[in-house]
């Protein structure tokens, strides 16, 4: 009897979950498509390599796939719906062409556009996230893995930009640990020497880097040149803060952002986001 009774509860309480989050994947949906068109940072300057401090690849239009979706929470407390992005348009780093050779590595890319629900209003700030295993053992399909969900035996990378294309963190994953974070500026010329930071375990690295993108099978490199990559690593430093430094708007390249980095002007905030290794 007792186990007639535990199937019964089983079976009238899933199809409830079920339609709870599809009612909520409506919810996201909805916003969505009323906000996309808003969702663009002022530009800074016309000529982002040469007067940006950000990286910023070239904007797609991008169309969520909603029948594919992770649903989960942040330990702060505010919700999470990553959906599958299967665009045409896939941007990767060059060096995952010497990773999978004889291969298309934008076949194995994973990317996901990621709602995080305000926590006092009634919006969704999306990030773009896009997952690149080290090697062709890492491969993983959408429904393996996700920002909150890094398999113990996963390497590779994941990035973070914001809607439009703004860099925003990057994490270095061994092993399904979290070995460094890091962020993208362009730089001009070529420099090698390294630079510390305080006593955070910050460097920054000069060195060429390219992303390709790959539509219908056609690869072209979309940007080239030296950047300085700031990375941070090693002790309880990737875990003390809940806030990156966001890309931002405003005029003449100045920022009009408050403490927390909000831009005063923009009509898109790029949301706060825990760092991996708290997640």
């Amino acid at each position: 009897m007792n186990l007639l009774l535990i199937s019964c509860v089983e079976e009238s309480e899933a199809p409830q979950i079920e339609m709870d989050e599809d009612a909520q994947i409506a919810q996201v949906k909805s916003w969505f498509e009323e906000n996309k068109t808003k969702l663009r940072l002022p530009e800074k300057a016309s000529n982002f390599r040469s007067e940006s401090q950000e990286l910023i690849l070239p904007f797609f239009e991008k169309e969520p796939d909603w029948d594919k979706f992770h649903h989960y929470y942040f330990p702060d407390g505010r919700e999470v719906f990553e959906i599958s992005l299967e665009n045409a348009t896939k941007y990767f780093p060059t060096s995952m062409v010497d990773s999978f050779p004889n291969r298309n590595p934008a076949e194995v890319v994973i990317q996901n556009i990621m709602f995080v629900k305000h926590q006092s209003l009634d919006r969704f700030d999306p990030l773009i996230a896009r997952y690149y295993p080290a090697n062709s053992s890492n491969e993983k399909s959408f429904e393996e893995i996700n920002y909150q969900a890094i398999d113990y035996d996963w390497s590779g990378r994941l990035e973070l930009f914001t809607y439009d294309e703004h860099h925003f963190v990057g994490f270095e994953i061994q092993e399904g640990e979290v070995i460094r974070n890091y962020t993208f500026s362009p730089h001009v010329g070529d420099q090698t020497e390294g630079l510390r930071i305080m006593d955070m375990g910050c460097t920054t690295h000069y060195y060429p880097v390219g992303y390709k993108t790959c539509i219908d099978g056609y690869c072209n490199t979309t940007i080239e040149y030296y950047i300085a990559e700031t990375s941070c690593a090693g002790g309880g430093d990737l875990g003390t803060s809940y806030n990156y430094g966001f890309p931002s708007g405003g005029s003449g390249g100045t920022a009009n952002t408050d403490g927390n980095g909000t831009c005063s002007t923009c009509e898109y905030d790029p949301p706060k986001v825990l760092p991996l290794a708290q997640i």
